[in-house]
């Protein structure tokens, strides 16, 4: 399969940002806040790109699942996790996967 991201995958929040401003990056992370997000909550995130999102849920406490058909992209990923100075307490999952085919 193609991973279109293959080339914008680097620069991808870097797009984002310049193409918005911060609105997009704003939107994601204004529904994960400590009145909606927090222990015992499941999250999936499909097509998650870079993860900034869904590291903010696993801060907040969920257990949460990253499906994206990009390998480009979960690579990303994995790096901004292995960053993270918490990344063994945070409970994600990541499956390389079309969402359309995750059960």
């Amino acid at each position: 399969m193609l991973d279109k991201y293959r080339l914008v995958g680097s620069s991808y929040d870097f797009l984002s940002k310049l193409y918005s401003g911060n609105v997009i990056h704003d939107c994601k992370l204004a529904m994960l806040r400590e009145d909606t997000i927090g222990k015992g909550s499941k999250v999936l995130f499909a097509g998650a790109g870079q993860g900034q999102d869904a590291i903010r849920a696993a801060e907040l406490g969920a257990k949460v699942t990253i499906v994206d058909i990009s390998p480009t992209m979960m690579k990303k990923f994995g790096q901004r996790l292995a960053r993270h100075p918490q990344k063994d307490q945070l409970d994600i999952e990541c499956q390389l996967i079309d969402i359309l085919k995750y059960d």
